[in-house]
């Protein structure tokens, strides 16, 4: 396993599992402390403000990730991340300012919504064709894991007085263990190949002059028979070594690259020009809208998913886990918070199935599949405050309804979303289209979670979950249409599909 041969399985596990889980926590960790002292007593658009500030900031540094990325490469980038996100995790865990906690949680969203480009890219570009879905797959298991340890301490510290101070430090540990890894990686292969292209491409359109040149010799030095036999008038049994041609004396009109153009025949010249033109065209081809455009198909894909995966409701249930329960019935803060950790680790259980599920089913009938359980998911939740026999019973469905919703996610947009996402463009746009499908992405979950607290209390946990039913029933129907299987493909072979 190389750099030179683009895999490199060790590398892309330390992103997955160090990236993943930086990630994780640090979006979900105000889900348990939204319910504690002195955060509890705030009203609901100032709890989904406090929520989605971190959201805000993943949202714009999910924007310009890619850019930057295409500039400095990914492993730079995320170096640049984990110190940043260690600086913000010191800072929240000292401070007791509500200003002070919203702005430096938009701070810390920044390298949230970075890694959330650069981490399924780097993973993607780091692993072979065989283990790309599984590798892959992992990334949205360790967002789970890292879920999974925000629950946890939030049950642990609930009582304590302040503990939200050693909630945000503890979290801190995940960039730095990345931080670490990061300086044994290779830097992406698919940013090394791009910039070895571009050194290439640069070579051939502008050659080096500044090779001593040689002398002119008197004409009778230069053989009348060397320099004209050196042209297409000659025929090839007669067509003589090119060595002593003076590129001063070629015909006008004919490129001179040195060495390399000497030892080829006119027929190769010729067909070298056409070839790097060709080269040139398609580059030019695949521009800023290129990268959106590539593919009409892989846009819509990425833009339905990208919204989709958000809209129905995910992240509502990752930061309001504790006031679903308690409006399923559940009584006790730390009933509540045990609940919760319980759908962190069924999050986690249901992950790691989708791991090993990925390379083996494909991405569309896992996206099918996982869908449809969101749907029956919030179903049940629906049911659950429509029958009378069940109104002092809701969790006999809702809780059921909401594991089944979360089962259906980590099979399928949790991780099919990045892996599908990072293999849909060629690798010159491959930042900066991920770019802009995650900053979608984090639109819609900054919409969902800012506005889940009142919509629950304008619409009713009844109609919020109706709306959430209809979106992943429609997703479906798009899905089976639409989305194309790339199991077992490599890079090149799903970009080329255009159509």
């Amino acid at each position: 396993m190389t750099v030179e041969t683009g895999v490199n399985h060790k590398a892309a596990l330390l992103m997955a599992i160090a990236g993943g889980m930086s990630f994780g926590s640090h979006q979900s960790i105000t889900s348990g402390i939204m319910e504690e002292q002195p955060w509890s007593d705030f009203d609901a658009s100032l709890r989904g403000l406090m929520s989605s500030s971190v959201l805000i900031g993943a949202t714009i540094g999910a924007l310009v990730g890619g850019t930057i990325s295409d500039k400095i490469g990914p492993k730079r980038l995320a170096i640049i991340c984990s110190i940043w996100m260690i600086v913000c995790t010191i800072v929240m865990s000292i401070q007791s300012h509500i200003a002070l906690f919203i702005t430096f949680r938009i701070l810390d969203g920044l390298p949230v919504g970075v890694l959330t480009v650069i981490g399924p890219l780097y993973v993607s570009e780091q692993c072979s064709s065989k283990r790309r879905g599984t590798i892959g797959a992992m990334w949205q298991m360790s967002v789970c894991l890292g879920i999974l340890v925000d629950y946890l301490l939030n049950l642990a510290f609930h009582a304590v007085k302040g503990g939200y101070h050693y909630e945000f430090g503890i979290i801190g540990i995940f960039p730095i263990i990345l931080l670490i890894g990061l300086f044994f990686c290779p830097e992406s292969s698919g940013y090394l190949s791009k910039k070895s292209k571009a050194k290439t491409d640069e070579d051939k359109t502008n050659p080096k002059t500044d090779a001593p040149q040689q002398t002119t010799e008197p004409e009778t030095a230069q053989p009348t028979e060397t320099v004209t036999s050196s042209y297409p008038s000659t025929s090839d049994d007669e067509a003589p070594q090119h060595e002593t041609v003076d590129p001063e004396r070629r015909p006008e009109g004919d490129t001179y690259r040195g060495e390399e153009a000497e030892q080829a025949t006119p027929e190769q010249n010729t067909q070298e020009v056409a070839q790097i033109g060709r080269e040139d065209a398609e580059e030019e081809e695949i521009s800023f809208c290129g990268a959106l455009f590539y593919s009409k198909r892989a846009f819509i894909v990425g833009v339905v998913l990208a919204l989709m995966g958000q809209l129905s409701g995910c992240n509502a249930i990752v930061m309001y886990s504790p006031s679903m329960f308690a409006e399923a019935g559940v009584v006790g803060q730390v009933a509540k918070l045990s609940c919760t950790v319980g759908v962190g680790g069924w999050n986690l259980l249901s992950t790691i199935l989708a791991v090993f599920m990925v390379d083996c089913l494909g991405r569309k009938p896992l996206l099918t599949a996982g869908f449809s359980c969101m749907g029956v998911g919030h179903l049940l939740v629906v049911l659950s405050t429509v029958i009378p026999a069940l109104e002092d019973k809701k969790w006999a469905l809702s809780i059921p309804g909401l594991f089944l919703f979360v089962f259906g996610f980590e099979i399928g947009p949790g991780p099919c979303f990045f892996v599908l996402v990072s293999e849909l463009y060629p690798v010159k746009v491959r930042g900066t289209a991920m770019s802009v499908m995650l900053t979608l992405n984090w639109i819609a979950n900054v919409v969902i979670v800012q506005l889940y607290p009142s919509l629950v209390l304008w619409m009713t946990t009844r109609w919020v979950f109706t709306m959430f039913t209809i979106l992943c029933a429609v997703t479906i129907v798009f899905i089976i249409f639409v989305v194309k299987e790339t199991k077992g493909k490599s890079l090149d072979e799903i970009t080329k599909q255009k159509k």
